[in-house]
Parts: structure tokens; sequence; C-alpha cells
């Protein structure tokens, strides 16, 4: 895989010696590459390990989870429109993106501290607070600072003309680094578990850090672009043409097609991230709170995290082969009503206190989240031509989004810090209320974003037997070719 990408790199780059471009930006992307298989460690760290290390081994109640989960949009929401000042005032994108990777290590090591001190099992007030201080700093300044630098950093760096075929590259690696990663993890735990010490803990934060160490050193080796310029698109859509204020935005959400989509999109996000958050919460919690009580079966555990992204991978080609015959606003429709129905399957688990509800709502989730990666994104890629205007129309498309990603989240830490109410768990009522508030978004959907009009396929024989189209256009994608010859 990585000499294919060093295939695309060298025909969009230049040859050893050519003009086009120099050296250093060739060697850069390739660091990159290899950055995203280092990197790996460390969100299988934070996505799976740092709430059985808060709650499980910290005792931290389920709000401060909330808290956790709710921070990087918040944060978003409070310091999202200076953040481009700001980054120019610490330096540039580069040095940004490389000293939040010190701010990240230095986390993983503080996290030993509160840690070593519940050896016990009864660990001191100031343990928790210590913990949640050190996350609140390093998810923080991601969502404000880290990430933006990077994108703004990378969008420098790849040339336009490879730059599709190396983000999927990229990502695909970074995606597998960081299940092998998390089966590592797995593993550890397994062995080590919770109810055995602290040491299986100890060793997935050590690696964490390690993991993102070695990222910092390859990019180090990246260098800092020359900003490219160039004439900007004169073609804009009419209706988004006009607006130019936050304000007007606002106004253009029952009006423009782009405001619709946002509206219906921030309204999904109130029931996303209603019960979202919470699922590793009420994974390991215990069964008298409602709970699957998975915290000391690191394998099942972790199979439950990460299904939805192994299901996702596989899903892709199938979704994108999808998305290209009914069109993105047609799959978005689609896809809504399917993630509707995820917290009817996490329900059903907290009724019957089994995990095998949740196994097959997760490969049921995965494929519609595949659906979802890729008709979101053409939707906001085509909001505008010029990039100016774009920019500016996701930024507050974002805000928006991330107001209502609060509100969610918000409600659901609410909801579980009510008092118990005997005989009722109070997951399954988070996981009704999840779906509750999920229909608005479907139902707006429906009268609000109209179905493309895409022109279909020859239709065969086998076609027309009802419920074949799924597995024909599947096996068609999984196991044939995925891209033409100019593609590989």
């Amino acid at each position: 895989m990585i000499a294919s990408i060093s295939d695309h790199m060298s025909d969009a780059v230049g040859a050893p010696g050519s003009s086009s471009r120099p050296p250093s930006v060739r060697s850069s992307l390739a660091a990159s590459v290899l950055e995203a298989a280092s990197v790996g460690g460390m969100f299988a760290c934070l996505e799976a390990w740092i709430v059985p290390l808060v709650q499980g081994r910290l005792g931290a109640a389920a709000a401060v989870i909330g808290f956790l989960a709710m921070l990087p949009q918040l944060s978003a929401i409070l310091l999202g429109p200076f953040t481009g000042a700001m980054i120019a005032r610490l330096g540039g994108p580069r040095r940004v993106a490389i000293h939040h990777g010190w701010f990240q290590v230095a986390g993983f090591l503080l996290l030993q501290i509160p840690l070593a001190v519940s050896v016990e099992g009864h660990p001191p007030a100031w343990a928790v607070p210590l913990a949640v201080a050190v996350v609140v700093v390093m998810n923080g300044v991601g969502a404000v600072f880290g990430g933006p630098a990077w994108v703004a950093w990378m969008g420098g760096l790849i040339p336009h003309r490879v730059m599709g075929r190396f983000t999927g590259h990229r990502n695909r690696i970074f995606h597998i680094s960081r299940l092998a990663f998390a089966g590592l993890f797995a593993l550890v735990m397994m062995w080590l578990p919770l109810t055995a010490g602290i040491h299986g803990l100890q060793f997935v934060l050590a690696v964490a850090a390690a993991s993102r160490l070695a990222s910092i050193c390859w990019q180090t080796r990246q260098i800092d672009p020359v900003p490219r310029r160039g004439p900007l698109p004169s073609r804009s859509r009419p209706l988004e043409a006009t607006i130019t204020t936050f304000r007007q935005f606002l106004g253009s959400l029952t009006t423009t097609p782009f405001g619709k989509f946002t509206l219906v999109w921030s309204l999904l996000n109130v029931g996303l991230q209603l019960a979202g958050p919470y699922y590793a919460t009420f994974l390991v919690a215990k069964h008298v709170e409602g709970g699957l009580d998975l915290g000391s079966q690191a394998v099942l555990y972790s199979v439950l995290v990460y299904l939805n992204t192994v299901v996702r991978l596989f899903f892709y080609p199938y979704a994108g082969r999808l998305v290209d015959r009914i069109g993105a606003a047609t799959a978005f429709n689609r896809c809504l009503v399917m993630m509707a129905l995820i917290p009817l399957g996490w329900g059903l688990a907290a009724l019957t206190e089994a995990a095998w509800p949740v196994l097959i709502i997760e490969v049921f989730s995965g494929f519609a989240w595949a659906l979802a990666d890729l008709s979101v994104g053409p939707l906001l890629f085509r909001c505008h031509s010029n990039p100016a205007q774009r920019s500016r129309l996701v930024g507050w498309h974002s805000t928006v989004v991330n107001v209502c990603c609060v509100a969610g989240t918000g409600l659901g830490m609410l909801l579980l810090a009510l008092p118990a109410i005997p005989g009722v768990n109070p997951y399954l009522v988070l996981f009704g209320f999840a779906f509750l508030l999920r229909i608005p978004a479907v139902v707006l959907a429906r009268k609000l974003m109209p179905e493309d009009s895409v022109k279909g396929e020859p239709v065969s024989l086998w076609r027309m037997i009802p419920g074949a189209d799924i597995p024909l256009d599947f096996g068609r994608s999984v196991f044939g070719r995925f891209f033409r010859p100019d593609d590989d």
C-alpha cells in the first residue's frame, strides 16, 4: 500500500530531478503517511480507554463522562470564530500542530499519576479532578487549535492533483493502524484487566504516549508549504451567494438548500449526541446501574467499540456506489431513517442485559454511518463554488451543528444525573429519548430536502427481482475492482 502511494506521489509530484516540485514536498508526503501509521495508538487509547480509566478505575460519575464528551463542541462554539487569528499569532499551522502533539504526550504521562494512586481501589479526592483537567486540556486544545491547524497545514502541502487519492490512502493506513493498536490494547487488557490492577492501563497510556511521540517525529520532517496563489472561481449558487453574515445564514435555514441541510443535520445531532457519548459508559456500567458490565471483558468491550468502524470500512465501496447511483440527498434521507433506529437496538440490550443486540445493531450502524459519511461530504462541498464563501458557509454550519451537539450531550447528562427511579433502567430512558428526538430530522428531511434526480444504470433482469438490488451491488462492489486502472 505504501508503495502504491509512492507511485502516486512520483507521478503527480514529479520524478527525481524534475523541476515540477521540490524533493522536500515528496519527502513530506511520505512522512505524513508514516505519521498516520504511527499515530493510531493515541487515537485507539482516546476512543476506548479514557472512559474505563476515569469511570471504571477512578470512579467518576457518568455526568463527568458527558462533560468530557461535550467539551470539544463547547470549545469550538466559544473559540471557533477566533481560531484562525490565534493560530497565526502562535506561529502558524505547522508550529501549532506540532506543539499540540507535545501537549498530548504530556497529557498521557500525567494521567499515570491519578492511575498510580488508585492502586488500592480507593483513589484520593484529587485524582478525578486531575484526570479530568488533563483530558480537558488534551481534547479542548485539540478541538480549537490542533485539528484546524493540521487541516490548514496539510491543505497547503498536498498537491491538488493527488489530494483525493493521497487522503484516501492515508486515511486507510490510519484506520488500519488504529484498529491494530486497538487489538493490541484489547489483548493486554484481557491479560491485565481492571480488576487485577493498574498495569494494563499503564501500558496502554505508555504506548499511546510513544505513538504520539513517534508521530511528532514524522511531523517535524514535513515542511511548511508556501501558500498557493491563484484566481478563485466566480460561479456561485444564487441563494447562498447573498448570505454574508451569520444572522442571514440563520434566516436561510428554511429557504436555501444548504440551510435546509444544516437544519436537518443539526436536529439529528441532538438525538445522536443524546446517547452516543454514553455508549461506552453503558457498556462498562454495572448491571445494577443499568449497563452491561463489560469492564472486565476487554475483548468483548473492544469488539463492541470498534465493530462500527470495521463494518464502516468494509461497506465504504458499496456505500460509495449507492451514493453515485441514487444521489447524495437521496442517500442522506435513507441514512437518516437507519440512524433513527439505532437506539432501539441499544434499548433492547438494556432490557435483556445481553450484548448480542449491540453486536447486531452495530453492524447495522456501521452501514448507516458509511452511507452518512459519503453523502454528507458532497452536500457540504457543493454548498458554494467560491472557496471563500464556501468556507464561511461551512464554518457557520459547524457552529449550528455544534450548538445542537452540546444541547444533546447536556440533555443526556441531565437524564443520567436524575435520581434513580426504582425498577427503571436509566439507560433505557436515555435510548428511548434518543430515538424520539431523531424522528423530527427524518420527517423534516422528507419535506425540506427533495431527493436527487439521478439517471440510473441500465436495469438488468436480475435487478427486477424485489430485494436483489442490494446483494448484487454489494457483491459487485466488494468482489469487483474498486478503482479504474488510471486510479490505481
